[in-house]
């Protein structure tokens, strides 16, 4: 008895397009997933970066019995160098020149190029250097977490506009009332967690400004910056002034500004994270409002507040 082979049956090309659209629609739903995953993760090593960060200020606070100022004398170099041997990055700190006026000049220039300072960067955020047209700066390493100086604007408690620097150039442009103080010739006023009367968990210490289009990144190392012998350029800490993400949401040159007064913001979807005073760090929504922010912002606006 002789048998018969069956032939194969192959797809047809109906059937063939049908897997191939199903396959498409698959993918088509599980991709954002994947990406909101993916960024999930990113926010929460942001979190994790935000609470060390927190941490080192706390040790050096106990260290020093006062907080790193804005700017020291006419050596401005920035909070975070101060608070680099509380960062395990003692080698750093220990090679870094405090003698010299420029925080990026001599063995300071080369070791803010080869010393990455990775915990002081978003993850969501690509940028990892200068952006400025300058090419002996755009290898330097820069950071995307600033310690806040103040708010700008009106105290919602009181009705008076919040404190700001007289004897500073330009007079009256730079908030007196943040976390972080000036600390120069004729202006010291360092403060330590006893100053902060409206509460530690009621006072925002670092906030993100990681949004890829801002212009304002300068290197890690800078703190103050008298720009011209006059303007006096706050690096490494800045003044809240604008609502969150403003600067994703318009084109506007100033929310770009390196000076004092670049807007906070992140690539988190609808907000940024912000670390508070007492340790923790909160996800701040773009939707906050303003009189809040600015409540948060200051030390000693004697407000009430309610964080998100």
């Amino acid at each position: 008895m002789r048998c018969l082979l069956r032939p194969r049956r192959a797809f047809t090309l109906v059937e063939l397009l049908v897997v191939i659209a199903i396959i498409g629609v698959l993918v088509a739903l599980l991709l954002p997933a994947v990406q909101q995953a993916r960024e999930a993760a990113r926010r929460m090593q942001c979190t994790n970066q935000l609470k060390q960060v927190t941490l080192a200020l706390h040790n050096y606070a106990d260290t020093y019995r006062k907080l790193p100022s804005s700017g020291y004398n006419n050596l401005e170099h920035s909070i975070w160098v101060r608070l680099a041997p509380f960062m395990e990055q003692q080698a750093f700190y220990d090679r870094y020149n405090f003698n010299q006026t420029n925080s990026r000049s001599g063995v300071n220039l080369t070791l803010v190029r080869d010393v990455p300072m990775s915990g002081l960067r978003c993850p969501s955020g690509t940028i990892q250097f200068c952006m400025i047209n300058d090419a002996s700066r755009n290898s330097s390493y820069t950071t995307h977490y600033y310690g806040i100086q103040g708010p700008i604007g009106l105290n919602a408690a009181t009705g008076a506009q919040y404190r700001r620097y007289e004897n500073i150039a330009p007079a009256g442009t730079t908030s007196s009332q943040g976390l972080f103080t000036m600390a120069t010739t004729t202006n010291r006023d360092a403060i330590d967690f006893a100053g902060v009367t409206d509460g530690l968990s009621n006072t925002l210490a670092f906030g993100e400004i990681s949004w890829n289009d801002y212009t304002g990144y300068r290197e890690y190392t800078l703190g103050v910056y008298w720009a011209s012998g006059t303007e006096c350029a706050i690096m490494a800490t800045k003044d809240v002034s604008w609502p969150i993400n403003v600067g994703l949401q318009s084109t506007n040159a100033i929310y770009r500004g390196y000076n004092r007064i670049g807007a906070f913001g992140s690539h988190h979807p609808g907000g940024a994270n912000f670390a508070v005073a007492d340790g923790s760090v909160r996800f701040l929504p773009d939707t906050i409002n303003l009189d809040t922010y600015y409540a948060m912002a200051s030390r000693n606006g004697g407000e009430v507040v309610s964080l998100p």
